[in-house]
């Protein structure tokens, strides 16, 4: 494990320590509340972190074949779930490390898989803003009534998570930054010990300049990832909405805005995967309208959807794959 790796996981078990040690008497309310869950609902929410992976992964094939040849349907959805089950072992931090193993494990480059899945990260980000900032325009005095007193801290949250993914956005397609950034590099590689980096970063950034250009041209391949992306999210969106409308008087439209804007705000705290940041900002989130109980049984249940069950479900697809392939060695 790499210093960074080690530094991230550190930091995630920080955050899930701090949640225990300063919730430990809710936590226990929380896992007790989670025993009167529904099956139905179990299902219901199953089947929602399922559509997420599905769409990442027809956004996946889409992207892939902009050059005529690429991932199929089913390739493209076990990729998704491969990336899960990479970030689940490793903290967060190498779901695009398994999104690249596999296509390049199907006859895509590196170079170009680590440019697809950085357009796949960007748009994700621009999504997961749009939204956000959607539900906050349409739920704006619910929103300034509710969280009144940090209202202001919400706002710059929000328009934190908007700058990164408009810094995303600019990574992908500025040709400039990234022939200005390669110029800074080249400026401090005087003994010539930063040319591997430099020539690595030039490819990269060719990779990444020709499947932007490729894709932004094609104006309804752009269309249908945005909206896959936009029911994806709206999909985990709906999970605290399907735990805990039986038993609480709120409105689908209202937890939808809630989640939308707290996953937002999360996304700009320094936790991979969102590990520990989404459950703080659920407790912060909800705190005015929900009981803490409820809360932290909704926040355990959508961390384990969102993250853990598309690992477990990516795990065993890998197993099968393995014994498939060793059985068909074994034929041969």
């Amino acid at each position: 494990m790499s210093k960074k790796q080690l530094l991230k996981t550190l930091i995630s078990i920080g955050f899930l320590l701090l949640i225990i040690i300063v919730f430990k008497k809710s936590l226990i309310e929380a896992l007790y509340e989670m025993r009167f869950i529904r099956i139905w609902q179990i299902a219901l929410i199953s089947l929602m972190a399922i559509v997420f992976q599905i769409c990442d992964g027809l956004n996946y094939k889409i992207m892939t074949q902009t050059k005529g040849t690429g991932l199929t349907r089913w390739e493209g959805i076990s990729c998704a779930f491969y990336s899960s089950f990479f970030k689940v072992v490793t903290f967060g931090s190498g779901s695009a490390a398994g999104t690249i193993y596999y296509m390049n494990n199907r006859g895509i480059k590196v170079s170009r898989g680590t440019s697809i899945s950085a357009l796949s990260y960007m748009f994700h980000k621009l999504t997961v803003a749009v939204l956000a900032i959607f539900f906050l325009i349409v739920q704006f005095k619910d929103f300034h009534s509710i969280y009144n007193n940090y209202f202001s801290t919400f706002l710059i949250s929000l328009a934190i998570a908007i700058l990164i993914a408009i810094l995303f956005l600019t990574i992908c397609i500025s040709k400039r930054l990234h022939t200005f950034l390669v110029k800074c590099i080249n400026k401090l590689n005087k003994k010539g010990k930063l040319s591997h980096i430099i020539d690595t970063l030039t490819e990269y950034f060719i990779g990444l300049e020709e499947s932007s250009t490729e894709l932004l041209k094609d104006k309804s391949c752009v269309c249908s990832i945005i909206l896959r992306d936009i029911i994806k999210m709206l999909a985990i969106y709906s999970i605290p909405y399907i735990i805990l409308a039986p038993i609480h008087t709120i409105t689908g439209i209202q937890l939808l805005g809630i989640t939308a804007v707290s996953c937002a705000v999360a996304s700009v705290l320094p936790a991979p995967a969102g590990i520990g940041s989404t459950e703080v900002a659920f407790l912060l989130f909800f705190a005015n309208i929900v009981p803490k109980k409820n809360i932290l049984s909704c926040a355990l249940l959508y961390r384990f959807m969102t993250f853990l069950f598309p690992g477990v479900i990516g795990g065993t697809i890998i197993g099968m794959n393995k014994i498939k392939k060793t059985l068909v060695h074994q034929d041969n």
